[in-house]
């Protein structure tokens, strides 16, 4: 099958390949969740493989590679595994586990191309090994959020970066679907206190504050009102606590399921079989269905997990954004207060190679709400105003932590947010040098107002070069 490409994969393609051309050796390309990227990966691979090139995927996950290899197979491009279960055939292309090649590198011929999945994991010591074995080797890297927790540059690895298009240009062209979230009036759950681990916060901690009967009662509650029967993916803290939601589901007479990694191939698609069919309403889940999974059947997802995590929370959010016929828009159903966190998942965003200082090293209270609330009316925007744009009440930006109360989960107004958001840019555009950006962003409240500025800046001067 001739793989046909749309046209803002084939920008992405030339853009990848002028960037070769020029002698740059290590591409990461970022492009939103849904836009198709396995697809832009087997156009790579089928033309490199016709040049007679080794061309390996590389991904960490066994279910990855199957959907990749199932992939491969319906657009008819030959191919081997790597991993425990396989062994590595003669095609010029296979699809291979990190954790099996590298163990197998001193018997398999060099990649002329290696194609990373989830790219920012690209530091980890696994990919480092494979990356340094073969230095003559060209990379692709493929993630929709090229950011680590810990603030590590992923320019160590790619050296120049090519960005799709965003995701409102993909929900306005039709390629995602729109969404709608429902948030608390105040959001979530008191994470004050909570240590750290690797940027993200302790899971056994969190469990203990999220895994309580008034919190889940709340999810079943609010998806019987706002989702109705519609299939939603649930992300939660721990196994223990994803079967703790899924047995308030089934109890409440809604037909739900836990999965997660320790599940048989056999069992994982029988969940998934009935899933897509509707017998189940309810997939919870940890982390297994953050990465990966197409399931354009998805109709709404609930965040039942606090999360530090910018690339967690839009993966976990882009589950629900498949398009899909009768589907008018996505529901998400944040009781963690992670958009208040995040922002909106459609949020423009300016990624960069260089890293980032490190969340492991900020205090939950010195985070800014990016999404302001009224307590007078519950209207939700941008935080930046001092009065609140739809009832005019006083009501200044400040940095807060997150508390959990009572109510009901409340409509966040996109119109506001981009009214807001708007004037924010317009008065980041005006603000020209490095020290009106320092200015700008001392009377914004910022943490760190010179290393904002720096970032700002230089990635201006690099859209100019």
């Amino acid at each position: 099958m001739k793989i046909k490409l749309r046209e803002y994969q084939n920008k992405s393609i030339s853009e990848i390949r002028s960037l070769f051309i020029s002698g740059v050796n290590s591409v990461l390309l970022q492009s939103s969740t849904g836009s198709g990227k396995t697809i832009l990966a087997a156009f790579m691979m089928a033309g490199a493989a016709e040049r007679g090139q080794k061309v390996y995927f590389i991904a960490h996950r066994d279910y990855l590679l199957s959907q990749t290899s199932e992939a491969l197979k319906l657009l008819g491009i030959p191919h081997g595994m790597i991993s425990p279960a396989y062994t590595e055939n003669n095609e010029l292309v296979q699809v291979a586990s990190i954790m099996t090649i590298v163990r197998r590198l001193d018997r398999l011929r060099p990649g002329d191309l290696l194609i990373i999945d989830e790219a920012h994991r690209s530091l980890a010591g696994t990919h480092m090994k494979l990356i340094k074995a073969w230095p003559k080797a060209r990379i692709v890297g493929l993630t929709a959020s090229p950011q680590r927790l810990d603030g590590k540059p992923l320019g160590d690895v790619y050296k120049s970066m090519v960005e799709g298009p965003s995701m409102r240009w993909l929900i306005d062209n039709g390629f995602l679907s729109d969404f709608v979230i429902y948030a608390p009036p105040s959001p979530g759950l008191d994470m004050t206190g909570v240590k750290r681990i690797a940027g993200d916060y302790d899971k056994s901690e969190t469990e203990k504050r999220i895994n309580k009967p008034t919190i889940t009662g709340s999810a079943v509650e609010h998806y019987v009102k706002l989702l109705n029967g519609k299939r939603a993916i649930v992300f939660c803290v721990s196994i223990k606590h994803s079967i703790s939601v899924v047995e308030q589901f089934n109890a409440a007479g809604i037909p739900a399921a836990h999965i997660d990694g320790t599940f048989n191939n056999v069992k994982r698609r029988a969940l998934m079989v009935d899933f897509k069919a509707g017998k189940l309403k309810i997939l919870s889940n940890v982390e297994l269905i953050v990465e990966g999974y197409d399931l354009p059947v998805v109709e709404g997802v609930l965040l039942l997990r606090p999360t530090q995590s910018l690339v967690f929370f839009l993966q976990a959010l882009g589950r629900s954004l498949r398009p899909a016929p009768n589907k008018k828009h996505a529901i998400i159903l944040d009781h963690v207060g992670a958009c208040a966190m995040h922002g909106f998942p459609d949020d423009e965003r300016e990624w960069s190679l260089e890293g980032k200082e490190a969340f492991k090293n900020k205090k939950q209270d010195d985070l800014l709400v990016r999404i302001h609330q009224c307590k007078k009316c519950y209207y939700v925007y941008e935080n930046g105003p001092e009065n609140c744009p739809s009832c005019g009440e006083y009501s200044p930006p400040k940095i807060r932590v997150i508390k959990e109360t009572d109510g009901e989960l409340q409509k966040l107004n996109r119109e506001a947010i981009d009214r807001a958001k708007i004037d924010r840019k317009r008065e980041q555009g005006k603000a020209q040098t490095y020290e009106e950006l320092i200015a700008l962003g001392k009377s914004r409240g910022m943490k760190n107002p010179k290393g904002w500025a720096y970032f700002i800046y230089n990635s201006r001067k690099k859209k100019r070069a």
